[in-house]
């Protein structure tokens, strides 16, 4: 019997393997809603038992996928932001999504610039954008922030892990 997982985090991670090569980067960005939703989820459902920096009785309230490039034969690196607490704020994630050999999916998730002192996630303005950056040195695709005008790296911190 399939999960809500299943259907919100593995198949749509499959269906956009198909698609891409290795470095290859999602065009049509509403390929990924389904997944978003699923992060989400996952995010929902995890970030508050497993991240210390989580604040008490805060929750998500969606996402919206603004990268997704696949990463390795049988991986996804996902970015983008989610809402949070209903209020039309939203702070950036990152998900790197595996698939394993034994059909299994793995999740480790991310936030980006959360607070240096309490570890909480920012809570930036509904226009705030995640953009992709072409790589220096080797390196592929990865997100930017842009909060107003100003454009800057992210600083990701780890704050879950699903096998």
């Amino acid at each position: 019997m399939a999960t809500w997982f299943d259907g919100y985090v593995a198949e749509p991670v499959d269906e956009l393997l198909s698609l891409l090569s290795v470095g290859g980067e999602v065009e049509d960005l509403e390929r990924c809603q389904k997944l978003g939703t699923g992060i989400e989820g996952v995010f929902r459902t995890e970030v508050a038992a497993q991240y210390a920096g989580w604040p008490p009785e805060a929750t998500t309230d969606g996402s919206r996928v603004d990268l997704c490039v696949r990463s390795g034969t049988s991986s996804l690196d996902v970015a983008g932001v989610m809402w949070i607490d209903f209020a039309g704020e939203v702070f950036p994630f990152r998900a790197e999504i595996g698939r394993a050999a034994d059909g299994s999916t793995s999740v480790v998730g991310y936030i980006g610039q959360v607070d240096p002192r309490t570890g909480e996630p920012p809570r930036l303005p509904r226009g705030t954008l995640i953009v992709p950056v072409s790589g220096d040195r080797g390196r592929g695709t990865h997100a930017e922030l842009i909060v107003g005008r100003q454009q800057m790296p992210i600083a990701w911190t780890k704050v879950l892990e699903v096998p």
